[in-house]
C-alpha cells in the first residue's frame, strides 16, 4: 500500500493490475491505496537515496527468500509463485535475486549504501545490503554489476535490521544478542618502497635481522619500525670491506621509522683501509 502522511491516497497510485490470467483488475475506493500485488510478507525494504529506487525483501513460506524491485502496479506472483515463477508467467514480475531455505529462513534488513559521506571503498557505492535471520549473515547485492551478490559478514546472532548512517557507517541489529553493532571502514595502510644499497655495490646488508643481497627493495607500511644493519667486515673475492657509514647517519645496526615516501638507504664501505 502507498498512502500520504495524512492518510489520504495519492492520486498517482496505479488504478489497474493484471492477475495470473492476464485479466486487468481495477481498484476503487479504499483499494486505491494498493500500490503493488503478489507479495507474501514484505518484511523490510530499502529506498535508494537520490534515485528513489526501491528493493523489497519478501519473506517466503517454505522455499525461497526474495528481493524484488518495487514497481508501481506490479504483480509479484504470490500465492501462485514463490521465487521466480516456474513455468514463467509474463503477468508476474520475478525477483531480481532469490535464495533457498538451505541458506536461511527469513530475509531481513535492507539498506542502500549511498550515505552523505562515504567511508567504504568506491565499489560499495550503490550496493544493497541485506541479511537473514537464521543464516546469521549480511550480503551485498550490486545493481551496477548484474545484481551480483557476495557475502559481507557472517556469524551474526539473528540479525533483524540494517541501516546506513550519514557518516557512511553500517549498523546492524541482532535480536539474538540484543545488540546494535556498527561497521566502519579502516583505510588500507600506506605502503612505500625502501631500497637498501651499498657503496661499492653488491655487498650484503641485513633487514630486520635477515641477510639480504643488495640492491634490495622492500615494501613497508608508513610509520612502522624496521631494523637495518651493515655486515662488516665482508670479503668479496680477495678484497676486504669495512663499514664506514649509513646515508641517514645511523649506527651500524639501527632502527628506522618508515617514511611517507620511497627512500634509499646506502651503506658506504671502505676497501683495504681506504674509503
Amino acid at each position: 500500500m502507498r498512502i500520504n502522511p495524512d492518510g489520504s491516497i495519492p492520486s498517482d497510485n496505479p488504478a489497474t493490475f493484471t492477475n495470473a490470467f492476464g485479466t486487468s483488475l481495477t481498484t476503487t475506493g479504499a483499494n486505491r491505496a494498493i500500490w503493488a500485488l503478489g507479495l507474501r510478507n514484505p518484511f523490510t525494504f530499502g529506498i535508494q537515496p537520490g534515485t528513489g529506487r526501491m528493493f523489497i525483501n519478501d519473506v517466503g513460506e517454505g522455499s525461497w527468500e526474495e528481493i524484488n524491485e518495487g514497481v508501481a502496479g506490479a504483480n509479484y506472483g504470490w500465492p501462485n509463485c514463490e521465487g521466480a515463477c516456474n513455468p514463467p508467467n509474463s503477468n508476474f514480475r520475478d525477483p531480481i535475486y532469490q535464495y533457498s531455505h538451505a541458506e536461511g529462513c527469513a530475509i531481513v534488513g535492507g539498506a542502500f549504501y549511498n550515505p552523505a559521506a562515504t567511508q567504504f571503498p568506491p565499489e560499495y557505492t550503490g550496493v544493497y545490503f541485506f541479511a537473514d535471520l537464521c543464516g546469521g549473515w549480511i550480503r551485498k547485492l550490486d545493481p551496477a554489476n548484474g545484481n551480483q551478490v557476495s557475502t559481507f559478514a557472517t556469524g551474526l546472532s539473528s540479525p533483524v535490521d540494517l541501516a546506513v548512517s550519514a557518516d557512511g557507517s553500517l549498523y546492524y541489529l541482532e535480536r539474538g544478542s540484543s545488540s546494535v553493532s556498527r561497521v566502519q571502514f579502516t583505510s588500507a595502510p600506506n605502503v612505500v618502497t625502501l631500497t637498501l644499497v651499498t657503496q661499492p655495490s653488491g655487498l650484503q646488508l641485513t633487514l630486520d635481522g635477515q641477510t639480504i643481497n643488495t640492491p634490495y627493495a622492500a615494501q613497508s607500511v608508513v610509520g612502522t619500525t624496521r631494523t637495518i644493519g651493515a655486515l662488516s667486515p665482508q670479503q668479496v673475492g680477495r678484497r676486504n670491506y669495512n663499514f664506514v657509514e649509513w646515508s641517514d647517519g645511523g649506527a651500524q645496526t639501527h632502527d628506522i621509522t618508515t617514511p611517507d615516501a620511497d627512500t634509499i638507504y646506502k651503506a658506504t664501505y671502505r676497501k683495504d683501509g681506504r674509503p
